[in-house]
């Protein structure tokens, strides 16, 4: 096995380390936010997480990044058995409170005062989403906006047949997956090469999936929304330029560095994602017209497992 490069081992120690990589550095978006008079006044968010599973999925959408969460989505329904599941995903637990954590955190950074709201209890009711909407606005009126988001912190193994037999029925922490993959070591590789190629210990690919959409509380409108790798109606210039990095290397890494990078990795995209909050100026400044965002879609880099 070739040693890792210079500039992967000064990635690493610096997420390690907890540094900012220059890649996620980005300046404010404010100006192009405040040229989109439908984002004004929406200081006030309430946040809805819900954890998808690899192994599940919710009623007429087979996969997270299917489709974009509409006024039509049954958001809080039952889910179900994955009809078509990736062959080497596997769903991970014990990272629930992080991708809250990194949701607030990264509210807060674009100024938004976020709310995080309690999905558990609304678990299973198929209504729409145009349903909750309307009754959140009369009983949760000091609310500017709702932002749902459906996420699968998902491990890839290199090997479809180096995956946990019971993948398709349950969870596991990075750590089990560490022990299953190498038993009696607390370290796998994280394979550079494609996967094919790997080696049977290795994993190629450890990410948090999204898939979330922001709606107006005023009127229930989606503002912008992101399913993976597409994103529609958002303000400015989409980066995606966020680690881990592609590799030609292969590198041994332990449980805790797995978990740091996919904390970091979402942090970085939340950053890109989120426009700032713009105050609004008058009554005027916060419209209903239906010329207030324009839902374009463009295409992020998708993540090759």
């Amino acid at each position: 096995m070739r040693k890792p490069s210079r500039g992967l081992a000064t990635l690493l120690w610096c997420l390690i380390l907890g540094a900012v990589p220059a890649g996620c550095v980005q300046l404010s978006n404010k100006a192009m936010v405040e040229r989109s008079p439908g984002y004004h006044g929406l200081l006030r968010v309430g946040v809805l997480l819900r954890h998808w599973p690899a192994y599940q999925q919710l009623p007429g959408k087979p996969q997270l990044d299917s489709d974009f969460i509409s006024r039509d989505t049954p958001f809080f329904a039952a889910l179900e058995t994955a009809r078509d599941p990736h062959p080497r995903a596997v769903d991970l637990a014990g990272l629930d409170d992080e991708v809250g954590e990194a949701f607030l955190e990264a509210l807060r950074n674009r100024g938004y005062e976020p709310v995080l709201l309690p999905v558990e209890a609304l678990v299973p009711t198929p209504e729409p989403l145009a349903v909750f909407l309307a009754r959140q606005r009369l009983l949760t009126p000091e609310l500017d906006a709702y932002l749902f988001c459906f996420y699968a912190p998902t491990l890839y193994v290199s090997h479809p047949d180096r995956g946990p037999a019971a993948r398709g029925e349950r969870s596991y922490t990075v750590e089990e997956m560490v022990r299953l993959l190498n038993p009696g070591r607390r370290q796998v590789l994280w394979a550079g090469p494609a996967a094919s190629q790997a080696p049977a210990i290795s994993i190629s690919q450890a990410v948090v999936h999204l898939a979330l959409t922001l709606f107006r509380a005023q009127d229930g409108r989606a503002l912008w929304q992101v399913a993976d790798s597409r994103v529609a109606g958002h303000p400015h210039g989409i980066v995606a330029n966020c680690p881990p990095f592609p590799s030609r290397e292969d590198y041994w890494t332990g449980g805790d560095v797995i978990r740091r990078l996919m904390r970091d990795n979402l942090r970085c995209r939340l950053h890109y994602l989120l426009p700032d909050a713009i105050p609004a100026k008058s009554s005027s400044d916060n419209p209903v017209g239906p010329a207030d965002v324009a839902l374009k879609t463009c295409r992020i880099s998708p993540f090759a497992p």
